[in-house]
């Protein structure tokens, strides 16, 4: 949970860095892969990980709150994002 804030509330890393880092911990980090993703804008892949790999709606729905950065145009392209996972099976085949 500590790594899970620090990732999301801090700036002072490189998140390209952390994120090649942790790839090949990824099965057991991937809330923070998620996370991770959202920070260089890669909203779509975090949201995946949330949908399909872990099977936790109610943080992807909280992605799109948190991640939006009280935009409301964010918010719709976000939440535009998860409906079409939800509604698109193929998505799930799809590597992430």
């Amino acid at each position: 949970m500590k790594l899970q804030n620090l990732l999301q509330n801090s700036s002072n890393y490189r998140v390209q860095a952390v994120l090649s880092k942790i790839k090949e911990y990824e099965t057991y980090l991937q809330k923070e892969t998620a996370i991770l993703y959202g920070k260089i804008d890669e909203h779509e892949k975090a949201l995946k990980i949330f949908v399909y790999t872990l099977h936790d709606y109610s943080s992807a729905t909280d992605y799109c709150l948190r991640n939006s950065k009280d935009s409301i145009k964010q918010r719709k392209h976000l939440f535009n994002i998860l409906f079409q996972i939800y509604m698109n099976p193929a998505y799930k085949y799809e590597k992430f």
